[in-house]
């Protein structure tokens, strides 16, 4: 984990920082009192591209990555993530192209319509309405709490469609039948215009929906999942200038003789509230830092909603007690912080929802690992069916697979891995029966694990499996699993290797790997491999495809399969001439003969593989092996 940042952040942070000091501190009780938001301000903040922190550098915005903007927002005390923020997610390029670029320059302000009189943490109860009439749709309804709602030129309106369905529009300032009701008097952030917004008959083309119909609340979460990232870095923000002024009081109010600092009780306000700000950013920071590495953070950004919003009270309360009476006078600023950072712990979800996500989530995940545990103890048992679920879990990455992989990898390193590539047409699922077979008889547990590559369809690794080894696949003590390609071959690979990893950890005895194909890709999946064995076919130039695919480098067995053919010695003696070109290795790849149809070859592979295996062992080969791949999958272990 890096805890550092960029230097383009902290350039970003350290402007936006020295811009609040000269442009916005000296005059923000004025605009408080006023109780009007400054649009005299907007051009500067447009200039520094505050109005356009996320929009994309093709819409004239900064662009800037969600830890910037986290670093911004707790400088600027500002948020203006949830009406771009919609557009950002589920607008089409054209309409992206229409209203992002008027809202970066800041040529008018934006505003998010959700919530209403009747409908707040409950957001898919809306009571206004979409109707749509030919080309376009007809809304009515009453928006309440709307930030901007009297100044927005632009507004994102949610609006059902049907039962707990919503649909998200973009609605322009001065569309018949749109516009803004009674402006709120608040407790705190009185230069922050909050309105209701009225939608009388308002008609709105079918063009400016935004996303598709009934589609808009899986949208909306993910909108305040970032914004709740934003609130949680305002309210820290909010925090840490109350603690700030405190502490500058502290040092100067002096009492029985002596600087009020140098009391214990004010040195521990001002140390529990420092903390708990510390710790908030660190939440808001990871949340963000998640978001911009494309992996879940919905959990993340409530976590740092709730504590941050609530740290920041606490630390606003705290140093309005070391400012004692002062502290309640208009004078400072502190009593204003306090009224402003209580709603953070309202605004974009309260804090009794951010801990109904929170807990939502940590139960599904204790249910999962409860689960979990149940499946491992079945397959552990011998049960063909839990183990089949639980490689299933991994393979396709399901929920749960992190824990079952955390669960079982201290028991891993155990059983012997056998890896058989080669070209298609080999008879390498022959083979590999064959082998099942062999090790079958002086094991108690084995594994065939087929992989196909090179197919996204059911090629060679289900066929292999499903009708060669079907005299298999009754035995209690072969476990088969084919795996076709599901995306890209890394992917394949990685699924592989923990497939591998779990049938280890249950018990099985030797997993054999088959894979189809030529080529890097192969390189890749056999690496879970302790031995490698390179199947090769006479007649079919096998053996220089191997060299090209950079293959029989990796070779730890060669096998020329389908020996009874013609050319069945020259293609060994081809591969030992390569052999002998090849740069020195302490192990020297045997060449084994075999007639998969025939089984003839089997016993002599399978004593070159227990070869191979012995030399590994005492020459430490196999403990390197072992030791990258497990570097790899812990790595991916814990990043999870």
């Amino acid at each position: 984990m890096n805890f550092r940042y960029g230097e383009e952040q902290l350039l970003v942070r350290d402007t936006v920082r020295d811009f609040v000091r000269t442009r916005i501190v000296p005059n923000a009780d004025a605009w408080n009192e006023a109780g009007e938001f400054p649009l005299a301000l907007l051009p500067e903040l447009a200039t520094l591209g505050l109005t356009g922190l996320a929009v994309p550098a093709e819409y004239g915005g900064a662009a800037l990555d969600s830890v910037s903007i986290a670093l911004v927002m707790e400088e600027l005390g500002a948020h203006n993530s949830l009406c771009i923020g919609h557009l950002l997610v589920a607008a089409s390029d054209e309409q992206k192209e229409r209203w992002l670029p008027p809202l970066a320059r800041g040529d008018h302000l934006g505003c998010w319509a959700l919530t209403e009189p009747s409908s707040g943490s409950d957001a898919a109860a809306v009571q206004s309405r979409a109707r749509c009439d030919g080309d376009a749709y007809v809304i009515s309804g009453t928006k309440q709490f709307i930030t901007n709602g009297g100044l927005a030129g632009f507004a994102v309106v949610l609006a059902a469609t049907g039962e707990r369905t919503l649909t998200a529009f973009g609605i322009a300032r001065g569309t018949t039948g749109f516009r803004a009701g009674r402006r709120e008097e608040k407790m705190g952030l009185h230069a922050s215009d909050t309105t209701q917004l009225i939608l009388a008959g308002c008609r709105v083309p079918a063009g400016d929906r935004i996303g598709a119909e009934g589609t808009a609340f899986d949208d909306v979460k993910k909108v305040l999942d970032r914004g709740r990232i934003g609130i949680a870095a305002l309210a820290t923000g909010l925090g840490r200038a109350s603690v700030e002024i405190a502490t500058r009081y502290a040092k100067e109010r002096t009492q029985f003789g002596r600087p009020i600092a140098e009391f214990e009780m004010i040195q521990w306000k001002l140390a529990k509230a420092r903390t708990e700000l510390d710790a908030a950013r660190l939440l808001v920071h990871r949340a963000a830092a998640l978001a911009d590495a494309g992996r879940p953070f919905s959990n993340a950004a409530s976590k740092a909603k709730l504590y941050a919003s609530e740290a920041a009270t606490r630390a606003a309360d705290a140093s309005l007690q070391v400012l004692g009476g002062y502290g309640y006078l208009r004078d400072f600023a502190v009593e204003r912080h306090l009224r402003d950072a209580r709603l953070m712990e309202i605004g974009e979800g309260t804090s009794e929802v951010q801990r109904i996500v929170i807990a939502r989530d940590l139960l599904r995940a204790s249910l999962a690992a409860t689960a979990t545990g149940d499946l491992v103890a079945r397959a552990r048992a011998g049960d063909k069916r839990s183990l089949a679920r639980l490689v299933s879990v991994v393979e396709n990455d399901d929920p749960g697979a992190a824990e079952i992989l955390r669960t079982l990898y201290a028991d891993t390193g155990r059983a012997q891995v056998v890896g058989v590539t080669g070209p298609p047409g080999g008879g390498k699922s022959t083979l590999v029966n064959n082998l099942a077979g062999a090790y079958r008889e002086r094991s108690s547990r084995v594994a065939v694990v087929a992989v196909d590559p090179s197919s996204p369809f059911s090629g060679g690794a289900i066929l292999g499996d499903r009708i060669r080894m079907r005299e298999r696949f009754l035995d209690e003590g072969i476990f088969i699993r084919s795996m076709a390609s599901r995306g890209h071959a890394g992917g394949l690979a990685r699924a592989t290797a923990r497939v591998v990893n779990v049938l280890d950890a249950l018990g099985t005895d030797v997993v054999l790997v088959e894979t189809v194909g030529v080529g890097q890709e192969e390189v890749d999946v056999i690496g879970v491999a302790d031995t490698v064995c390179l199947v090769t076919v006479p007649g079919l130039g096998d053996d220089i495809q191997a060299i090209k695919a950079g293959i029989l480098e990796i070779a730890d067995v060669l096998v020329v399969n389908k020996a009874d053919r013609p050319g069945a010695d020259e293609t060994v003696r081809d591969l030992a001439q390569m052999l002998s070109l090849a740069k020195d290795h302490p192990w020297k790849p045997p060449i084994i003969r075999t007639s998969a149809r025939s089984g003839e070859g089997t016993r002599e592979l399978v004593d070159a593989i227990e070869k191979h295996r012995a030399w590994s062992a005492g020459s430490g080969e196999q403990v390197r092996r072992r030791r990258a791949a497990a570097r790899v999958e812990v790595e991916a272990l814990l990043r999870e």
